[in-house]
C-alpha cells in the first residue's frame, strides 16, 4: 500500500475496499501528497475514528463509504460523452470543471489509543492545506475530526464565520472558537437545556432548528443561508450526519427523532454553494448501521451539493 505522507507518527494512506483494490479518491479527484496540492484547490482527506464508548462504533469506516459514494453520485458526468448533464428543472447544464480542481490525500490511520496524536496531525495537515492556499475538506470518522480541523481554521483566521449542520448546540468551546465571526447553526433539535440555547443565541450567533425547517419551508431556510453568507467573508462548513432523522438515515451513533430528512440536508446544503468556503468537515457516517445505505449517500450529495460551485460550471439552457 503506498504511503502519501508521513504526519505526527500517523501514516495517509488510500483505503482498501476489500476487494484487493483502492477506493477512489472523493469525487474521482487524484490521489496526492499534500505537497501536489494547488492554491484554490479542494483537498480532502479521511480520518478513520470512532467514538469513544458508549458511543455506537462504526464512524472509522465513514471515509471510505463517502469516497465511493460520491464517484456514484457523480457517475451521470463520468458516464455522459459531453461530461454534463442537463437539470431540466432549473434549465440549466453542468458540467465538470477541467483541471485540478481536487485533490485526496487518503487517511489518518488512527489507533484508539493514540487519540490526542491523530488530534494534532489533523491539525497540522489542516494548516498545510490553508498554507498553500488551499480549502480543506475533512471525511470523518467522529467529531474528533471536527474539533481538530475546526480549531486550526479559526486559529489561522479568527474572523471566519462557521455554519454548522448538527442536532445539537455547540458546546461552550465550540461556541468560544467562533470569537470574532457569527454562527448559524442548522436543524438543531428543540430538547436542548437552556443554557446552551442561550450560550448560542447571543450577538452573531443564531439557531434554525428542524422543527422550525418543517413549519416555515426548505425556501425559506435556503434563503436564510444565504442571507447569512452575503453578510460573512469566508465561511467554513461543519456537517454532523447526526442532524438527519434517525428513521429516514440510521447510519450515525446518534439517535435523532425529529430531524431533517436526507431531501431537506441535500436542499439546505445547495444554498452553500459558490459561496467562498475556509474549510469542510463532515462527521459522524457509520455506514455499517444503516443496511439501506441511506446514510452515506445522503452525506455524499449533500457534501457534493455544498461544493458544488467548486466542483462544476453551470450554462443557461
Amino acid at each position: 500500500m503506498p504511503t502519501l505522507s508521513i504526519l505526527e507518527g500517523q501514516q495517509l494512506y488510500p483505503r482498501s475496499d476489500g476487494l484487493g483494490g483502492m477506493t477512489p479518491g472523493f469525487a474521482a479527484f487524484r490521489l496526492s501528497p499534500v505537497e501536489s496540492v494547488k492554491s484554490g484547490s479542494l483537498v480532502v482527506f479521511g480520518v478513520s475514528s470512532n467514538p469513544l464508548p458508549p458511543g455506537r462504533s462504526g464512524t472509522a469506516d465513514g471515509p471510505a463509504a463517502l469516497r465511493e459514494a460520491s464517484v456514484e453520485q457523480l457517475q451521470p458526468y463520468f458516464e455522459s460523452p459531453s461530461g454534463s448533464v442537463v437539470d431540466l428543472h432549473r434549465r440549466i447544464t453542468r458540467k465538470l470543471r477541467s483541471g485540478d480542481i481536487g485533490f485526496d490525500l487518503g487517511d489518518i490511520g488512527l489507533v484508539e489509543t493514540r487519540r490526542e496524536t491523530a488530534r494534532k496531525s489533523v491539525a497540522v495537515l489542516t494548516t498545510q492545506i490553508l498554507d498553500r492556499g488551499a480549502v480543506p475538506v475533512v471525511l470523518g470518522g467522529d467529531g474528533l475530526a471536527a474539533d481538530s480541523m475546526l480549531r486550526a481554521i479559526f486559529q489561522a483566521a479568527p474572523e471566519t464565520a462557521l455554519i454548522r449542520f448538527a442536532p445539537q448546540v455547540p458546546s461552550p468551546d465550540q461556541t468560544a472558537m467562533v470569537k470574532r465571526g457569527a454562527l448559524l447553526c442548522i436543524g438543531v433539535n428543540g430538547l436542548q437545556p437552556m443554557p446552551a440555547w442561550r450560550s448560542v443565541e447571543s450577538g452573531n450567533h443564531s439557531i434554525r432548528t428542524s422543527t422550525s425547517i418543517d413549519d416555515r419551508g426548505v425556501e425559506t431556510a435556503k434563503d436564510e443561508i444565504r442571507s447569512f453568507l452575503d453578510k460573512q467573508g469566508a465561511t467554513t462548513l461543519h456537517i454532523d450526519m447526526g442532524v438527519l432523522d434517525t428513521g429516514h438515515a440510521a447510519g450515525t451513533p446518534i439517535v435523532n427523532i425529529g430531524g431533517l430528512t436526507p431531501e431537506q440536508f441535500v436542499e439546505l446544503l445547495g444554498a452553500v454553494s459558490g459561496h467562498e468556503l475556509a474549510g469542510v468537515v463532515i462527521t459522524n457516517t457509520a455506514p455499517g448501521l444503516d443496511a439501506r445505505g441511506i446514510t452515506e449517500h445522503a452525506a455524499a450529495a449533500g457534501l457534493l451539493a455544498a461544493i458544488g460551485g467548486h466542483l462544476h460550471e453551470e450554462m443557461r439552457l
